[in-house]
């Protein structure tokens, strides 16, 4: 009912362009981004049996997990997401550094 109602209340998960961000054979974890105009929200899918950690590209700085409802930053220069086993995360409001030109 959760995943659902976060569904209903995203319009990115329902109307966003789709594009596959990881996929990790070995810890079976499966990653895609729904973009809809300025809003990004990234998913991932641990369907392995033990919990691994990610790590996100570095343009991006900060991350509201929708499930838990918490936020998570950088630590260590290096932004990464604890996913337990057989568990999706879904995140959004991704805040993306600005491009050094």
């Amino acid at each position: 009912k959760q995943i659902i109602g976060i569904r209903n209340k995203e319009i990115a998960l329902r109307r966003g362009n789709f594009s596959t961000i990881m996929i990790n054979n070995l810890s079976k974890v499966y990653g895609f981004e729904r973009q809809y105009e300025n809003e990004r929200i990234l998913i991932f899918i641990n369907n392995g049996y033990t919990e691994t950690t990610i790590a996100l590209p570095n343009s991006i700085t900060c991350v509201i997990n929708l499930l838990e409802n918490d936020r998570i930053e950088f630590t260590q220069n290096v932004l990464s997401i604890n996913l337990l086993n057989r568990n999706v995360n879904i995140n959004n409001r991704i805040i993306n550094l600005p491009s050094h030109s």
